[in-house]
């Protein structure tokens, strides 16, 4: 489909989402410390882990580790099945 390419799409949440916060359910199921929060929230407004890195002045390489932890304690694999286990776990 000529309508729908790959490069044109970047994330299936507007960065501009509604969600301020994680419920805290979301938080304490997990066990996510306030750091990985901050960045959770962030990919799953949408937002890449280089966004979240300057709006929180922290090194990319300290996020990606976290991101790494946040795949660990959700038992993911993917940032979109994190979005989606997270997503789901809000509800």
């Amino acid at each position: 489909n000529d309508w729908l390419r790959s490069d044109e799409v970047t994330s299936i949440f507007e960065a501009s989402a509604e969600l301020k916060v994680l419920p805290t359910a979301v938080v304490q199921q997990f066990k996510l410390t306030k750091e990985e929060s901050v960045l959770c929230l962030g990919l799953v407004q949408g937002k890449s882990i280089d966004d979240v890195a300057d709006e929180v002045h922290q090194p990319r390489e300290i996020l990606r580790h976290q991101f790494h932890t946040l795949l660990e304690k959700t038992g993911t694999d993917t940032e979109a099945k994190l979005v989606t286990v997270v997503l789901s776990s809000a509800e």
